[in-house]
């Protein structure tokens, strides 16, 4: 037993066995029970209490442990694993470092691929946006090209009821025209018919005045003047048509009767000095005409001429060259 093991004992043993010697010492002397307990109490507690202190007082002393041998070998052992620990440790704050760089570094990718994300989805919103926009502007062109589609087929449809109408009068207009036409035709022939007798007539007129023989003792310039005249006078008698006097030589018209003003509502001078407006837009075809009589005695035609009123007319046209006499080669024309 060593020296610690012993001072608890003897501190234990005065903590219990001490009171116990006091108490038989008591107990031998003649005392009352009672008196001999209350002692007996008092030195327990003395004693306990003393014997307590000294086992607190000696509890806190430690035995200090022999310092055990230790080799070289193990020592050298513990030191170079103390510096693989160290080493292992400096790798371990490297890889640390190198870590907190690469969370750093990822952070800031992180960071900015949440701005770039964000500014995708910031874009791909206004990109959205901007085509619904655009799709509204394509429903509103398609609903304005649908709404001009119908009114186009509504004008389509109008139209070719017009054009179902025109052709229905056309064919009616055919139909009529073909069964005036014939008619038209006998008109025409008839106009022709008295046209030319009335053309004959004054051919025959003109065809007697044979020269100054006819007038003795009168100069020819004065002879023809006077032919003329009575030529002219002769020609006023005549109340089937529009007989005029035509001289290519001078290039006018000499002489038209009174029957003109019936038929085209101008007086004999104006249609005299005004042909040429009145043949206005018929020029070629009255050039034509007059040509033709190189060739042929009569000339046949028609020759839209300008009335007055301002409208124009249509009418058969009959010229003639006169054969022999006095007027040889002039030309009487014939309106009907």
């Amino acid at each position: 037993m060593d020296q610690l093991e012993k001072k608890k004992f003897y501190i234990i043993a005065s903590v219990y066995i001490l009171p116990l010697l006091a108490w038989s010492l008591f107990s031998l002397q003649d005392m009352p029970a009672g008196k001999g307990l209350f002692y007996l109490g008092i030195g327990w507690l003395l004693m306990g209490g003393g014997g307590l202190y000294l086992y607190l007082q000696f509890s806190k002393f430690q035995s200090k442990p022999a310092l055990a041998t230790i080799g070289e070998p193990f020592l050298e052992e513990v030191k170079k694993e103390r510096e693989q620990n160290l080493q292992a440790i400096d790798r371990l704050q490297e890889e640390k470092g190198v870590i907190e760089l690469e969370r750093q570094t990822i952070e800031k990718e992180m960071e900015r691929l949440r701005h770039e994300v964000l500014h995708l989805k910031m874009g791909s919103i206004e990109a959205l946006r901007q085509k619904e926009r655009e799709l509204q502007d394509l429903k509103k062109q398609l609903h304005s090209h649908r709404h001009q589609i119908e009114e186009k087929q509504t004008l389509l449809q109008t139209l070719q009821g017009k054009v179902s109408d025109l052709t229905f009068e056309i064919k009616t207009l055919v139909e009529l025209h073909n069964r005036i036409e014939p008619q038209a035709t006998q008109k025409d022939s008839s106009e022709k018919q008295t046209g030319h007798k009335l053309l004959k007539r004054c051919l025959d007129i003109a065809k007697k005045y044979m020269g100054p023989n006819l007038f003795q003792g009168i100069e020819g310039g004065q002879s023809l003047t006077l032919d003329q005249r009575r030529l002219f006078e002769a020609f006023l008698e005549e109340k089937s048509g529009v007989v005029f006097y035509f001289s290519p030589k001078e290039g006018k018209i000499l002489f038209v009767n009174t029957v003109v003003e019936e038929l085209m509502g101008c007086s004999s001078d104006n249609f005299r000095f005004e042909f040429g407006h009145f043949i206005k837009g018929s020029e070629e075809v009255w050039r034509q005409g007059v040509q033709q009589l190189t060739k042929a005695s009569i000339s046949d035609f028609q020759l839209q001429l300008m009335l007055p009123s301002g409208k124009e007319a249509l009418f058969q046209c009959t010229l003639g060259r006169i054969p022999s006499g006095l007027f040889h080669n002039d030309v009487i024309g014939i309106l009907i």
